[in-house]
């Protein structure tokens, strides 16, 4: 990792003196979006002093910047409608969170932008803001699954993602996993509403292996059967609400120079993502459910951060 210029030569045996929390406090003033690992190096204290420092002396928190379609009264009655289902479902345990296979993808670059997920912001209010993306970035897409007891993944895609292409990667890579798995008698999977997700020949294929127990735009009125994920719902998805955000973290620490060592890291980190992690992530997913039961509109980020 290149020297930050701002990096103190070794960590120092410092306390929380009001000059110190000054120190952190005009740091993080001038550069909101810097990360308690950065700041911790460049103040010379451990991470978990600057995160008491931010937290109980400066009263800041860790926003979450996200970028979402806006909702309009269609998308917001199909968000709903989709939650009142799935509540139902799981409070006559026909449905168990933790059988459920959630999937995404992502267009991760080089220079640690991730394109539909979140970065964090230090503030004592949530920021209102423009975050600015590379315009012609180098980057690879992946494509992940995650249970309640681990990732299936990752799945590194040439180029932009086609149906032809997506059907490769469930007919090579992920159906015989799940299969060999013995996941595909009972579990159900997720994917969002990509076009490429949702080809009749796609679809078919998904449904030659979990039957009705798929979770898919376009899948119940072509089949009349199976569950509808609901448009622009990120917040819903766990991949987005938290594993590209914390793969994006761990692997950049490493600061990857090249796209070959960028998916070598990828690769490590999630290997080594723990079980119980995944399986805290799939819980949220219905708390973030009956939060919009609860709310009947909006994003879920905007209750929860």
């Amino acid at each position: 990792m290149a020297d930050d210029p701002g990096r103190r030569s070794s960590k120092q045996n410092r306390t929380r003196t009001p000059e110190a929390i000054r120190e952190v406090e005009e740091i993080v003033r001038a550069e909101p979006t810097i990360s308690t690992r950065r700041l911790a190096q460049r103040v010379g204290f451990s991470a978990r002093t600057v995160a008491r420092i931010l937290k109980e002396d400066l009263k800041m928190y860790s926003y979450r910047i996200q970028v979402h379609q806006r909702l309009n009264e269609n998308s917001i009655s199909k968000r709903y409608t989709f939650a009142a289902e799935m509540l139902e479902l799981i409070d006559t345990k026909q449905i168990d969170p933790k059988k459920i296979i959630f999937s995404d993808e992502a267009h991760i670059c080089l220079d640690g932008y991730i394109n539909n997920q979140n970065f964090r912001i230090w503030g004592t209010e949530k920021p209102q803001l423009v975050v600015d993306k590379p315009l012609h970035p180098e980057k690879v897409t992946v494509w992940c699954a995650m249970t309640a007891s681990k990732i299936i993944g990752p799945y590194f895609f040439d180029g932009m993602i086609d149906s032809k292409s997506y059907r490769a990667m469930l007919e090579n890579f992920f159906l015989p996993k799940v299969i060999e798995s013995g996941m595909s008698s009972e579990y159900y999977f997720q994917q969002d509403g990509a076009a490429p997700h949702v080809s009749k020949e796609n679809l078919d294929i998904l449904r030659g292996v979990f039957g009705d127990r798929v979770i898919s735009r376009k899948y119940p009125e072509i089949f009349g059967s199976g569950m509808a994920w609901p448009p622009y719902s990120p917040d819903l998805s766990t991949l987005d609400f938290f594993s590209w955000g914390f793969l994006k973290d761990k692997e950049f620490r490493e600061a990857p120079k090249t796209l070959e060592s960028l998916r070598q890291a990828k690769v490590q980190v999630l290997e080594s993502v723990p079980a119980d992690s995944c399986g805290r992530t799939i819980s949220s997913f219905e708390k973030r459910v009956r939060y919009i039961i609860t709310v009947n509109e909006g994003y879920v980020e905007n209750i929860l951060s």
